[in-house]
């Protein structure tokens, strides 16, 4: 019953996300590659691709009566990762992201979002006794409903130059069911470099 809940749960949020992009090109805005650390120093892997979900752009003034371009978007962001617990488990995950992102014209930008996904884990070095009495290994896993809320914060490189990339660094907050007794919490720390595929507005 519990899983269905989460298979239930998970289509609600894929199919949601891709009624909002119908209108949208289905070319990614940016693509990532970063280091993803479950409890920062068990690494990882993490890639993802950027979709704009909607754009727009803000005039603020400054104190100094200059006006200043901020560009805002709703992104969605599928992703895959993997990481390693040494001694515990394996884990591959895929969790699609919606957030917000506020950008200035300097380059600097923050993220504010949520993931909703999948993950699978695998447990190393499990051995078992068969029923003819030998011992064996064994491949064991779990498969989790996961969420996450996470803040990111980057900063364009040579942005006046025009040959921009990004660096960023994405401390995330993931919780997972079931677990026990009720669920399992993790911090992740993720850095990483961001590259446009496309210009801004």
């Amino acid at each position: 019953m519990m899983k269905n809940k989460f298979k239930l749960l998970l289509f609600s949020f894929l199919f949601n996300t891709s009624f909002f992009c119908s209108g949208q090109s289905w070319k990614p805005q940016e693509v990532s590659i970063s280091y993803f650390g479950e409890m920062i120093t068990h690494p990882g892997i993490k890639l993802s691709a950027n979709y704009q979900i909607k754009q727009w752009r803000q005039f603020k003034t400054q104190k100094k009566g200059a006006s200043q371009e901020i560009f805002k978007s709703i992104q969605l962001s599928p992703s895959l990762a993997y990481y390693y617990h040494r001694r515990y488990h394996h884990g591959l995950q895929f969790v699609p992201e919606l957030f917000y992102r506020r950008k200035k014209e300097n380059g600097t930008y923050l993220d504010l979002g949520i993931g909703i996904g999948v993950l699978r884990t695998i447990i190393p070095e499990v051995y078992t006794i068969n029923e003819e009495g030998r011992v064996e290994k064994s491949k064991v896993g779990y498969s989790y409903f996961k969420t996450s809320l996470f803040a990111a914060f980057g900063k364009d490189f040579f942005h006046s130059q025009k040959k921009v990339f990004t660096g960023f660094i994405k401390p995330q907050f993931q919780y997972s069911i079931p677990g026990f007794p009720n669920g399992t919490g993790y911090f992740f720390l993720e850095a990483g470099l961001l590259f446009p595929l496309k210009s801004e507005l």
